[in-house]
């Protein structure tokens, strides 16, 4: 993770060009990705926030080198 910054209710950074921020609202954590808020998620911790956005991160760059691979369950029936 490159520039990363924080304040006590807010931390910012960067993640392969991205960017990724963490906001505590009233009692959780929400996430912030390419300067939108993610509506429906909270988290009980900055770790837990910072984790799934890398996740999502990543997801859209494998989504972009294979397309299709998001909605293909990998093979696996749900």
């Amino acid at each position: 993770m490159d520039g990363s910054r924080e304040v006590a209710n807010l931390w910012s950074g960067t993640y392969r060009n991205h960017q990724i921020a963490v906001q505590k609202s009233d009692r959780d954590w929400q996430v912030v990705l390419d300067e939108s808020l993610i509506s429906g998620l909270s988290f009980d911790t900055t770790d837990e926030a910072i984790a799934w956005l890398r996740r999502c991160v990543d997801g859209k760059i494998a989504e972009e080198i294979f397309p299709g691979l998001a909605s293909s369950n990998f093979g696996f029936a749900t």
